[in-house]
């Protein structure tokens, strides 16, 4: 029944109700099959209404599985935008790589994009931690002298930068 109010109310319920039934679904029924569902409907509601997205310790890589390649695209492309709206660069092109590298969604996501989050980070070790994490990314070891002089140059870090520049 909530299922399908919720999908009812995909662009014609208020996002804030929408909000309110996908809330009170995942509260309640955080194992249930619809679970990923749910949460999916919940971030939607929340990024129509400019609201930082949630997380939850029941939606994990396997549940994310679980959604139709669209919703699965879709969600981590909320999940970016809302993280880099709060200053997040590295979670948010942590989730542009997900939806890039992944087997099922629909891969929208560019290179660029990613790039893209990354030159926006204040902290180099960040950046290192970040491309070490995704060394599977072969394309971002390559791109890193760029990558870290841009980082440096953002924490104010000019001699630095210019130094990496020249390697």
């Amino acid at each position: 029944y909530l299922m399908n109010l919720l999908r009812a109310g995909e662009g014609v319920a208020p996002s804030a109700e929408q909000e309110q039934l996908a809330r009170s679904y995942t509260e309640k029924y955080p194992d249930d099959d619809q679970f990923p569902l749910a949460f999916f409907y919940l971030s939607e509601a929340l990024a129509q209404q400019g609201k930082p997205l949630e997380s939850s310790f029941f939606f994990d890589q396997q549940a994310l599985a679980t959604l139709p390649d669209w919703m699965q695209t879709r969600l981590l492309r909320m999940q970016a935008t809302s993280e880099a709206s709060q200053g997040q660069f590295a979670k948010a092109a942590g989730d542009l790589l997900t939806e890039m590298q992944s087997r099922t969604a629909l891969r929208q996501t560019t290179q660029a994009e990613v790039e893209d989050m990354l030159e926006r980070m204040d902290a180099p070790e960040a950046l290192m931690t970040f491309i070490q994490q995704h060394s599977s990314a072969s394309w971002l070891t390559q791109r890193e002298p760029f990558l870290m002089a841009k980082v440096m140059l953002n924490a104010g870090q000019l001699d630095q930068a210019l130094l990496k520049m020249d390697t």
